[in-house]
Order: structure tokens, then C-alpha cells, then sequence
């Protein structure tokens, strides 16, 4: 009796720990799980670029095919082998292995099965699958466009019309819920001067989207490129808030050099951060701002010295001043307005031959600031860091150093406008028949507004009309009915001396009644 009451004992102790191991081997997996869900979903969102609802739409998808378990192999009702995250099935399944076997991945690993998807995302056959996603709206109606679409054209399960609709819902109701929230988006870093060299005299200004509501700040990592590597250990942070989007460089204090940049947006509820793309500029002096110094004064017996010295990149050239006594009369005899942007006026100059250098000076509303000193080995200077639709007030004098004695010219001046800022149709009207009327926003410091038309987008463009710097409206007559027009328009900034055209503005076209 006692035998029986020891081996019931003894049953229940091994059934305990048989459940406990059960119960071990569960939390185990749902830990697993819940570690390559999160592997998956940086992936997705930070390799991949996908927003936070296309993420959850593959999410969904995923779940239902192995439940996030790269090792779960099976097969199908045709005998052939299905295996990984998302089942790839049959050849997709062996293609799967010969890719991680030459990239030197485990198939059966969530990174090598991750890069799979990366590369077959990105091949023809499932490119229009990766375009749907990355254009999906970040909305709990995208996640569940994305897991229908996902499971449509890219799992292509049994009754794939039904699970379509599950594994949306599932991406709606479940994913989206949990990731919308404390994700962060997707982060664009664009910058004008990309892959350019910029003057040092010059700013260069990166922007960014907001990345969400989860974003506690951003960080802007600046690195300088040395043996084509940027060494971002010893990067140059910026911590900013996150309600900030944008960050300009002032390159004279950066000095020369090739540069990388990219911004993290750092997360408030989770630990995980989103890195935008690089982007990379060189910063050199394109236009030279000089000071000027007589080191050495000329004497009877010996040359003297000038040293004119770049402001921004410290280069030096070094003028003899002859000993001979030479009279001379300096005198600048053209200037001429050569090119203007929104933040630059570029000028040329004739000058005499008797003629050792030049200044230039800018007015600034107060007074004239001298602001470079270019020896006569240069003929042209570029007035940099202005302000957009503006005319400016511009002077030059020559001099020529002689033994004992620097001569001045008389002053050339010149006014000269800057380009406006960009102008923008916002709507296009058929007030009555054979006219159309559009309309735009207003932009500081234009002196007239131009209307050119063409009857096709890439048409020739005609100037139609010239409008003052009042008019935000016009009506355009006399066209045929029936008729497709295409219109835009671009701003004037006009001066004594010369006149600043915008780009033109985005295109709009109508139908004339």
C-alpha cells in the first residue's frame, strides 16, 4: 500500500515538473517572439523606410505565416517545403538559401532572412509591392491596406481574398494600436547643396519631416570625410527639440573640407531611434574674401610687400610693391552686374592697367562696410549671405601702390536686386468664356509678376502678361475654347543697374469654356 502511495506521489511530482517545463519552454517562445517582432519592426521601419503602418500591415502578415519563428519549416498540400518568417514556399524558399549562403547568413536566422527580404523587395518582380508600401498613409486605413495588399500579392496564401481581409484587420485593430503610438516614422534628411561644394562665406541648411508624436528630440551628427570615410566617432552632435526640423551650418566656422551628415530621431517612449539618410558636402572658398596689409613699404632701394589674406580660409597672396616711382592713376572704368540669386549678387569690373588691387564695399542701410580687397588678378567678386528680393547698393574703388604712396580711383557704384523667394499658382478659375483666371501668393519685394502660357506641358512658354507688384489675380482673354492652356508665372526684382528673375512657379493648366 505504501509502494502505491510512493508511486502516486512520485507521479504527481514528475507530472509537476513536466508542466513546469512546458510552461518554461511557452514563456521561452512567447519571449523569443516578442524579441523577433521587435527585430522585425526596426527593420522594417528603419532599413526598409517603411512608415508605421505599412510596417504593421507585414507585421500581421508575418504573424499568421510562422509567427515570427525563422525556423519554422513546413509543407504545403503540393509536398513542396515552405520555411522562415514570411513562408517563403517552394523556389522562393531555395532562393531564400542560396542568397544567405552567399552573403554569409544563416538561413534559418532573422537577419539573414531580413536581408533576403530587403533584396527581394527590391528586385522587378515585387517592386510594385515595395512602391504600394512606401506610399501607404500612415493611418490605421493604411495598416490595414498595407497587411491586405502584403497578403495579397506577397504571401499569396490559400483563400487569399478572405485572409486578406483577416490579416488587415489584424494590422488595423492589433498592430497599429500598439505601434502608432511610441513609433517613430521614417526620417528624409534633404539638403540643397547635397554632393556640392559650397563657398565657406556661405551656410549650408539641412531640413527633415517630423518624424511623429514619439519623438523626444532629434540629434544632427555632423563628421568630416577623411580617406573617403566619414569619422563619426569623433562627430560633432547637435541635440535639438522636436519641434525642430531643420539646422544651418555656418561654414566659415567649419572650415574646409568634405562633410557627412545624418539626424537621429530619438524616441520618448521607446528606446529605439530612426536614422535618417546621409548627406554630404564640400566646403571650400569658390569666391575668396581678402583683407589687405602693407607689410613692407617700397623705398628707393628696396621693393615693398602687400599681403592680401582670405577671411574665411586663412589663404595668403603676396604682392611685390616696386622701388621704382612710378606716377599713376588708378581708375576702375565699367562695372556690370553678371549674375543674382536669392542670397548672391556676382559683379565684373574693367579696370587701367596702372591698377594693384581693388575694395569693395556694400551699403548697409547706415553706412558703407567695406567687405573684400581683391588683388588685380581678379576681375570678378560675388557679395555672398544677402537677403532674398532686396536691391543692394554696391561701391569699388581701385589703388595702385607706389614707392612710399598708395593712389585711389574714384568710387563706381551700382545697385543691383537679389532673386525673390519662389512663387506658387494656388488656383486656376474659367470665369467666363475663352478667359482663365489664376491666382498666386503675394512674395516680398517684387516689382512685377510675369504670366507665360503654352499650350502644352512642354510647350513653348509666351510671355501673356506683365502685372505690378499688387496683383495677386489676372485674368487671361482672347484663347480658344475647348482648349487645354498650361500657365506659371515667376516674380521680377528690378534695380537701376539690372533686374533678378525667380524660378518659375509649379504649373496649372484649364480647359477653356
Amino acid at each position: 500500500m505504501s509502494q502505491i502511495i510512493f508511486m502516486k506521489k512520485t507521479f504527481k511530482s514528475l507530472l509537476a515538473i513536466v508542466i513546469m517545463l512546458i510552461l518554461a519552454l511557452i514563456s521561452l517562445s512567447t519571449v523569443s517572439a516578442a524579441n523577433e517582432k521587435k527585430s522585425v519592426y526596426s527593420y522594417l521601419t528603419q532599413n526598409l523606410g517603411f512608415s508605421n503602418a505599412a510596417a504593421c500591415g507585414i507585421l500581421a502578415n508575418i504573424e499568421k505565416e510562422s509567427n515570427f519563428d525563422p525556423t519554422c519549416v513546413g509543407r504545403d498540400s503540393n509536398g513542396l517545403l515552405s520555411g522562415g518568417l514570411c513562408q517563403w514556399n517552394g523556389s522562393r524558399f531555395s532562393s531564400l538559401k542560396n542568397y544567405c549562403s552567399k552573403n554569409g547568413y544563416n538561413y534559418l536566422s532573422v537577419k539573414g532572412q531580413l536581408s533576403y527580404l530587403y533584396y527581394e523587395l527590391h528586385m522587378n518582380y515585387y517592386k510594385h509591392i515595395y512602391n504600394y508600401l512606401k506610399n501607404v498613409p500612415n493611418t490605421a486605413q493604411g495598416a490595414y491596406d498595407a497587411a491586405h495588399y502584403w497578403c495579397y500579392y506577397f504571401e499569396i496564401p490559400a483563400s487569399r481574398a478572405t485572409k486578406a481581409v483577416s490579416r488587415g484587420n489584424l494590422a488595423k485593430n492589433t498592430y497599429w494600436k500598439k505601434y502608432s503610438s511610441n513609433a517613430i516614422e521614417n526620417v528624409k534628411l534633404t539638403c540643397a547643396d547635397n554632393k556640392k561644394t559650397v563657398d565657406l562665406s556661405d551656410s549650408t541648411k539641412i531640413s527633415w519631416n517630423n518624424a511623429g508624436k514619439a519623438v523626444k528630440s532629434y540629434t544632427v551628427y555632423l563628421a568630416k570625410i577623411k580617406n573617403g570615410k566619414a569619422d563619426f566617432k569623433s562627430a560633432k552632435k547637435i541635440k535639438l527639440s522636436r519641434d525642430t526640423h531643420s539646422y544651418k551650418f555656418n561654414l566659415s566656422k567649419l572650415g574646409k573640407g568634405k562633410y557627412s551628415v545624418y539626424v537621429m530621431a530619438n524616441a520618448s517612449k521607446t528606446s529605439e531611434s530612426v536614422k535618417s539618410n546621409n548627406i554630404t558636402f564640400t566646403a571650400k572658398c569658390l569666391d575668396h574674401s581678402y583683407t589687405s596689409e602693407i607689410i613692407k613699404k617700397a623705398t628707393a632701394e628696396a621693393s615693398g610687400l602687400r599681403v592680401y589674406t582670405c577671411k574665411n580660409c586663412k589663404e595668403t597672396i603676396k604682392k611685390t610693391i616696386s622701388s621704382k616711382a612710378q606716377a599713376a592713376v588708378p581708375s576702375i572704368k565699367t562695372v556690370k552686374v553678371t549674375s543674382t540669386e536669392k542670397d548672391k549678387i556676382a559683379i565684373s569690373l574693367k579696370f587701367s592697367k596702372k591698377v594693384s588691387g581693388y575694395e569693395c564695399f556694400i551699403y548697409n542701410g547706415k553706412k558703407w562696410q567695406k567687405v573684400n580687397c581683391l588683388p588685380s588678378s581678379r576681375n570678378e567678386v560675388t557679395f555672398a549671405g544677402l537677403s532674398s528680393g532686396k536691391v543692394y547698393k554696391l561701391k569699388f574703388r581701385a589703388f595702385y601702390d607706389s614707392k612710399d604712396k598708395t593712389s585711389y580711383s574714384a568710387y563706381k557704384t551700382v545697385s543691383a536686386a537679389t532673386v525673390t523667394e519662389d512663387v506658387r499658382i494656388t488656383s486656376i478659375s474659367r470665369p467666363s468664356k475663352g478667359s482663365v483666371g489664376l491666382s498666386w501668393e503675394k512674395v516680398p519685394g517684387a516689382d512685377s509678376y510675369e504670366v507665360f502660357a503654352a499650350s502644352s506641358l512642354d510647350g513653348k512658354y509666351k510671355k501673356v502678361k506683365t502685372l505690378g507688384k499688387t496683383a495677386s489675380s489676372c485674368k487671361i482673354s482672347g484663347l480658344n475654347s475647348a482648349k487645354k492652356y498650361f500657365f506659371k508665372i515667376r516674380t521680377v526684382n528690378e534695380s537701376k543697374n539690372s533686374k533678378a528673375y525667380s524660378p518659375f512657379s509649379n504649373i496649372k493648366y484649364a480647359v477653356a469654356l
